[in-house]
């Protein structure tokens, strides 16, 4: 749990076989199937060859030049059909297990060739996992979970968005011994797991019944370390951390799936987020994390600028407390011999990556600065502000700073030796000319040091009981994206 804590740049991958026609999911995917595909567009015809066509090489080096120090990876999603051999699926009472195309024979283990090719790079592995997609299944295998209207069992087990209940023991077992079996073969493999919950609507979660306590048990008995992450919704359950699911568009002024160009809306968090590229996304899937744009003409539509991800993540580095800060998520395609992004997106993440990387290490390792945090209780409050669930874990973005007079954000080294200022907003009144003016420091901190993270360029520091002042040298210009300074 430590070393997620103290991550700060991902990404979010949903690589998956979910079936080839509406009936796999009881009508939930659209017609043509749901999952990895190839940039032509065809898609994957059983989860063999969406294993067997995954780039494991080429995907863990683009990640390296994308800069990341995580990927989360999807384990199983539509259909629940697992991207891992599995004799709980394979043994189960779901009638979707006979479909030779569902089961994995082939030799490859995805997950295993992953982590090891991403851990030559540095980067961990989390696995992304989902307990209840029931409405995802087939009509046959929610027959087989007793699909109903009735209580079953124990106790009635909501957990669609249908009014469906289920066999509360039948549902729970399988569940249970999913998770069991996924730990068991990749605790050694990942730092953790996300765990899905969408449909939560309280914050005891007492609707749809999940067991998220026996999930908990049965991780943490296997492997103490691995951290587990909630889609937070109201709370994190049983995990020990939370992540806001699509931040961005859901935190943005205007309709639910609006996604601005200006980076200055988008909402920070203590919590760590992930958010799709491409709200554009949703014209053709309506909720599609999955690659499946071809043309570069429809890409340019939809993705945003490289200048705004660098902001944002330097916004989240700023205010997540909780360790993560973000992960893009977008998807790639299958293909050993082709490129497996969409059009756009390779260049997209390098280029944010030439922005972070001379200063990465104001971002990675760090944690919210304690001598000038950020005040989180500061929150756009506007009529157009569209809210989601996530309200009372959200609030504060570049804007509001702006407004306020906030020079940006700061950032600190584990050990507290070294402070960055990120400086976001040249232009407003913290800044007189071409020195910035600062309060004490909130926990008494002296600095005796200055000067510019890029270049090493010392800067005039001047401390006294009024404040802390920070002087650039003449000709020097603040840059519009991001100054950072390093104090010691």
């Amino acid at each position: 749990m430590y070393l997620y804590n103290n991550l700060k740049y991902g990404i979010a991958i949903h690589y998956l076989f979910g079936g080839v026609s509406p009936e796999d999911t009881d009508g939930i995917i659209p017609e043509g199937g749901f999952g990895a595909r190839y940039p032509d567009g065809t898609m994957c015809q059983s989860v063999d060859e969406v294993i067997d066509n995954f780039n494991v090489e080429q995907f863990a080096a683009d990640c390296a030049a994308f800069g990341v120090e995580y990927v989360s990876f999807t384990s199983h999603h539509a259909g629940w059909i697992p991207i891992y051999k599995s004799n709980v699926y394979k043994n189960s009472i779901r009638p979707s297990k006979t479909n030779p195309r569902n089961i994995v024979s082939t030799e490859k283990d995805l997950i295993k060739e992953l982590s090891i090719a991403l851990g030559k790079h540095g980067i961990k592995l989390l696995l992304y996992t989902h307990p209840q997609l029931l409405h995802g299944i087939s009509a046959e295998d929610q027959a087989a979970f007793k699909r109903g209207t009735e209580t079953h069992g124990a106790g009635t087990f909501y957990a669609d968005n249908y009014g469906g209940t289920y066999d509360y023991e039948l549902l729970k077992n399988y569940i249970l011994s999913m998770y069991r079996e996924l730990i068991s073969n990749y605790h050694e493999y990942i730092i953790g797991i996300i765990v899905d919950d969408p449909l939560a609507d309280t914050a005891e979660n007492t609707a749809h019944n999940i067991p998220l306590d026996e999930i908990r048990e049965i991780v943490k008995s296997i492997d103490p370390s691995l951290i587990m992450i909630m889609n937070y919704r109201f709370s994190t359950y049983s995990c020990d951390n939370g992540i806001i699911e699509d931040v961005i568009s859901w935190h943005s002024p205007g309709s639910e799936n609006s996604n601005p160009k200006d980076a200055d809306w988008w909402l920070a968090s203590d919590y760590p987020g992930w958010s799709r590229l491409s709200e554009g996304d949703c014209l053709t899937y309506g909720f599609s994390w999955v690659a499946r744009i071809t043309q570069e003409t429809e890409a340019a539509k939809y993705l945003p600028k490289a200048e705004d991800l660098y902001r944002y993540t330097v916004l989240q580095a700023g205010t997540n407390t909780r360790g993560g800060g973000m992960a893009w998520a977008f998807g790639n395609f299958a293909g050993l011999e082709c490129s497996i992004w969409e059009p756009g997106v390779y260049e997209l993440m390098t280029k944010v990556y030439s922005y972070i990387h001379p200063i990465e290490k104001s971002i990675k390792g760090t944690v919210p600065s304690k001598s000038y945090p950020t005040d989180l209780s500061l929150r756009y409050d506007n009529p157009e502000y569209k809210s989601w669930d996530n309200i009372d874990a959200c609030g504060i973005n570049i804007k509001i700073l702006k407004e306020k007079g906030i020079y940006g954000v700061a950032t600190e080294s584990i050990d507290g030796g070294v402070t960055y200022m990120h400086v976001l907003n040249p232009s407003v009144s913290a800044i007189d000319g071409n020195t910035l003016v600062l309060s004490l420091p909130a926990d008494g901190k002296l600095f005796s040091r200055a000067r510019l993270l890029i270049d090493g360029m010392s800067l005039l520091l001047a401390q006294d009981d009024a404040g802390i002042k920070i002087s650039l040298p003449k000709g020097t210009q603040w840059d519009n994206l991001n100054t950072v300074i390093e104090l010691s």
